[in-house]
């Protein structure tokens, strides 16, 4: 009897275990990568050095912004730059001045996530990203202005994103909700926190940022 109760107790908790670990590894709904893909359809590349006849152009994901003639709020104090493309040149600046900059090498161009260099952003702070691709002259770059949201906002993006942390069902929830408001900025950020998590189970998701975003991509 005792062995069989320990035998029993045992089954469950393995059985426990196995449920967390297929949670933890939760696949995106089908349903949910479309509207995803539909997100990262509006994603339009940005031209290095902002005129209409420059060659290079860039994919930009994150952050987010519509044009070059428009500033990109961040919901996010810590946004995450993120470029298709292989770059030369990331730099971050401040009323003129250059607060932080990373230069590629002849053999290693700057690929992938690229985390906040600085501070967190203060409430309404206003930066410029600058951006040179890979191949391009160093004048030829693309001039993002950024700046950071409300402390409103800035307050509830950090607490959402420990929320979801570790938790698939909660970014399911929050990326839907997103998405039903409208939120591209928002979506963004969850898209790179889902990301950076590099679950194997996500391979799809990878997939679809590459082939969806900027159709018209270079």
């Amino acid at each position: 009897m005792k062995r069989l109760l320990i035998a029993t107790l045992l089954g469950s908790s393995l059985l426990i275990s196995s449920n967390t670990a297929a949670q933890q590894q939760q696949t995106i709904p089908p349903t949910l990568l479309q509207r995803i893909r539909q997100l990262l359809g509006l994603v339009q590349p940005v031209a290095a050095g902002g005129s209409r006849g420059s060659r290079k152009q860039l994919c930009l994901i994150s952050p987010q912004v519509a044009s070059l003639q428009q500033i990109a709020i961040t919901p996010t104090a810590t946004p995450t730059i993120r470029v298709i493309q292989p770059l030369n040149e990331v730099r971050i600046e401040k009323n003129g001045k250059p607060l932080w900059r990373r230069v590629a090498s002849s053999s290693n161009a700057i690929e992938g996530f690229i985390a906040w260099p600085l501070q967190p952003l203060q409430p309404g702070e206003q930066l410029k990203l600058v951006l040179r691709p890979r191949g391009a002259s160093g004048g030829d770059a693309a001039r993002i202005s950024l700046q950071a949201a409300s402390a409103d906002v800035l307050a509830k993006t950090n607490v959402l994103l420990k929320s979801v942390e570790n938790n698939p069902m909660a970014w399911e929830a929050a990326m839907d909700d997103a998405l039903q408001t409208n939120n591209q900025a928002l979506a963004m950020v969850l898209l790179n926190a889902r990301s950076s998590a590099s679950s194997a189970s996500d391979v799809s998701l990878e997939e679809l940022i590459q082939a969806s975003s900027c159709q018209t991509k270079p």
